[in-house]
């Protein structure tokens, strides 16, 4: 009998030492339980510590609370940090759906926005500013990590309204500032400081923002911004003398795109936003107005392809008055990109340079009746759109090529002929060589010489596009 009962008690020992050691759960000792929903399925009240734990079964619900459980797989690196991540979005996601649907529409329609993109916009800075959170239990089992989170509504909502209070007086200071500007007639003061006004509210943009203007009146501060941005964009303008301007490729020139901006008079230190558009290398460039309201930047021949007709672009460039680093609100950006901001395009003609070549092709010392080497280059750039020119005195680029071959070996019948070439290009304003390069020792087999020696002819032909007409084009176009 005393055997039976000793092996029983080590049984039920070790019974409960394998559950404590497998399952883990834990609360924070200020866990209301009057708030926790008790599960539809009965729940051992003796084994609490170790069962699931009733906010894991069902979700609890209290109007005094923002409340979000994260989960994840224990597996996963820092996985109790992943789980709160994703506990704090729920309550962030809690919080975002107070925001009245009429202000996410108003919002949507002035930015552009997908309703949806909006949303994770609030939900993402809303998470960044959560503070006071607690954890109120964790618990895990052989694969997950759970975290239940909550958030007191009463103290959230006060922090919240210190926070948007204090965004409100430095927004609206900034406001005030460009008003007075503005009124002065200096739009060139008054736009940056009415775009940075919307800064400090960046976060708040989608919500009701009533500050008081005077004893009599009171504004819906983002709105009235946002249509004084809009109003002074209207206002002005940017010209240029030269819609049109031609470079040419290959050439130590430049052409100048310039552009006058000005309202009621010149406006200085606007930045304006030079772009090349449909290159395969765009030049972009910010440049501030002078005294003058004039703007300008070089378009050098190496920044455009050799399409024939290219178009440039500037405008006016917002991110540069605020200051692009300091958003960090998807809205505040996109709310940006959607003013319409003066635009002035240009048109701008691509003149490709013309070339006279030079050439000397022989076999074994004679010339012979296809000039293999002369015709494949110029066939690479007339296909490229250069001109040849019969002239030297008309040509921007002479090319200078000879190409020879010479005799070989000859074993059993078979005859060993090479072919040697070298190509220099020399532009014609600068006198100056800009390219030189050269094939030795291409090998070419017949039964005689001759024909030996146009097989080489053939494989230095063959060769030119893989090691001669990438750098020569590169030298010619730069």
């Amino acid at each position: 009998m005393m055997k039976r009962l000793s092996f029983w008690t080590f049984f039920f020992v070790i019974s409960i030492g394998c559950n404590k050691a497998n399952v883990r759960n834990t609360f924070s000792e200020d866990f209301d339980l009057q708030h926790r929903y008790k599960s539809q399925n009965t729940i051992n009240k003796s084994k609490l510590s170790v069962a699931t734990p009733e906010w894991l079964i069902v979700r609890p619900s209290n109007d005094l609370y923002y409340m979000g459980i994260g989960q994840a797989n224990i597996n996963d690196s820092n996985y109790a940090q992943l789980a709160k991540n994703r506990a704090l979005a729920q309550v962030a996601e809690e919080i975002s759906v107070t925001i009245s649907s009429e202000m996410i529409n108003t919002a949507v329609e002035i930015s552009g926005m997908l309703e949806s993109d909006f949303q994770e916009d609030i939900r993402t800075s809303t998470q960044k500013e959560l503070e006071g959170v607690e954890t109120v239990g964790f618990w895990q089992d052989h694969q997950f990590y759970w975290v239940y989170c909550r958030l007191n509504k009463t103290k959230y909502n006060q922090r919240k309204a210190q926070k948007i209070d204090q965004a409100i007086q430095t927004s609206f200071s900034l406001y005030q500032k460009a008003t007075r500007q503005l009124n002065a007639g200096e739009l060139a003061n008054a736009l940056p400081l009415y775009l940075q006004a919307l800064l400090p509210i960046q976060n708040y943009l989608a919500q009701s923002l009533t500050v008081k203007q005077d004893q009599n009146s009171t504004i819906q501060l983002q709105n009235q911004v946002y249509l004084q941005i809009r109003q002074i964009l209207g206002q002005i303008r940017i010209s240029t003398d030269s819609p049109k301007v031609s470079i040419k490729l290959g050439q130590p020139s430049f052409s100048l795109l310039k552009v006058i901006v000005e309202s009621s008079k010149p406006l200085r230190q606007i930045p304006i936003r030079f772009s090349s558009i449909g290159l395969s290398t765009d030049s972009i460039s910010t440049v501030l107005t002078d005294q003058n309201g004039v703007a300008s930047t070089r378009i050098a021949p190496k920044e455009f392809n050799i399409e024939e007709t290219q178009i440039a672009e500037a405008k006016l460039d917002l991110f540069a008055l605020i200051g692009f680093s300091e958003i960090t609100s998807k809205y505040l950006r996109m709310l940006i990109e959607d003013f319409p901001v003066p635009t002035i395009r240009f048109i701008v003609k691509i003149i490709k340079p013309s070339i006279y070549m030079e050439s000397v092709e022989t076999n074994m010392g004679k010339s012979p009746s296809v000039s293999y080497i002369t015709e494949k280059i110029k066939g690479v750039l007339v296909d490229a759109g250069f001109t040849f020119k019969e002239n030297v005195v008309d040509a921007d680029f002479v090319i200078n090529l000879h190409a020879r071959t010479r005799a070989g070996s000859e074993v059993f019948g078979q005859f060993v002929a090479y072919a040697d070439l070298t190509i220099a290009v020399t532009n014609k304003i600068t006198d100056q060589e800009i390219y030189h390069q050269g094939l030795v020792n291409i090998k070419g087999i017949h039964t005689n010489y001759w024909e030996a020696g146009l097989k080489a002819l053939e494989k230095a032909r063959n060769q030119i596009n893989a090691d001669v007409t990438p750098n020569l084009l590169t030298a010619i176009q730069k």
